[in-house]
């Protein structure tokens, strides 16, 4: 149980065996929303294509909203490999491949079209933001992608 969140959380009152030291929630938290989400969609799809596509783009938005939350961070090698498996996968889904990359196409321009946005209020604002701003955007990102592959599958 020493590798799983909710039971370590529970088994061991939340207190390290070793240390005492208090465990963080994130754990069960996260093994709490991906056990709802993977039950909702199995109830939802079935056992089928779709909801394996499904569970698989739960686990990356998840793993994105988890690292974004945290370090505002959006990490390429996550989110390269998964465009890429977004592509191969979306002639196995409802919208189809045509619609799939459109859609793709409309939020990469709506993305960079913030990006730019914020450069050019920061350009005509004299601002020199080191880094850029760190806004967690994967949150949002997450919860719109969850809620249109559940629209959609």
């Amino acid at each position: 149980y020493a590798y799983s969140g909710i039971a370590a959380l529970v088994l061991s009152r939340g207190q390290c065996r070793a240390c005492q030291a208090p465990f963080a929630l994130r754990a069960p938290l996260v093994e709490l929303v991906s056990m709802s989400s993977f039950v909702f969609l199995l109830t939802r799809l079935g056992t089928n294509v779709p909801m394996f596509l499904a569970l698989v783009y739960t686990c990356i938005l998840l793993l994105v909203l988890v690292v974004d939350f945290e370090h505002k961070l959006i990490l390429n090698v996550v989110m390269l490999p998964s465009i890429l498996f977004a592509a191969l996968a979306s002639p196995f889904s409802a919208p189809g491949m045509a619609l799939s990359l459109l859609g793709g196409a409309v939020a990469f321009g709506i993305v960079l079209a913030i990006y730019w946005l914020g450069k050019l209020y920061e350009r005509l604002r004299h601002l020199h933001i080191k880094g850029g701003a760190a806004i967690p955007y994967g949150p949002f990102l997450c919860l719109a992608g969850w809620l249109v592959m559940v629209q959609y599958l």
